[in-house]
C-alpha cells in the first residue's frame, strides 16, 4: 500500500510540475540514480521518457572537465565526499550518502563549479 501511494504521489508531482517546467535530472553519478529509479519501478523508462525531456547534468563530468582544465588540482579525488571537502561544504558527515545529503551538496558544487566558471 505504501508503494502505490508513493506511485501516485510521484505521478501527481510529474504531471503538476512538467507543465510549468522542463525537469533535469542532476546529480554526481547521475546515471546511477537513473538506472535505480527505472529498474526500481518508481519511475519506468516510458514514464522518464514521458517526464524527463533532457538529458542529465552530471557533476562527474563537470568535476573531470575541470581537472582536465586544470581549475581543480589535478591530484582531487572528484567523490562527491571530497569535492565537498576541497570546497569546504562540509555538513554534518554522519549524514554522507543520504538522499539529502547528497542533493544538498550536488547543489553546492554546482554553485562552486559556477564560480570557477564564471
Amino acid at each position: 500500500m505504501i508503494w502505490y501511494s508513493i506511485i501516485i504521489i510521484q505521478n501527481t508531482f510529474l504531471i503538476k510540475y512538467k507543465q510549468k517546467y522542463n525537469l533535469i535530472p542532476i546529480g554526481h553519478g547521475i546515471k546511477f540514480d537513473i538506472n535505480f529509479i527505472q529498474r526500481s519501478g518508481l519511475l519506468p523508462t516510458k514514464q522518464y521518457e514521458q517526464f524527463i525531456g533532457f538529458n542529465a547534468i552530471d557533476t562527474i563530468s563537470i568535476a573531470q572537465f575541470l581537472k582536465l582544465s586544470n581549475k581543480i588540482p589535478e591530484y582531487q579525488s572528484i567523490s562527491l565526499v571530497n569535492l565537498t571537502n576541497y570546497f569546504g561544504n562540509v555538513k554534518n558527515n554522519k549524514l554522507e550518502h543520504t538522499c539529502e545529503y547528497d542533493t544538498e551538496m550536488t547543489i553546492a558544487l554546482l554553485k562552486e563549479f559556477l564560480n570557477i566558471i564564471k
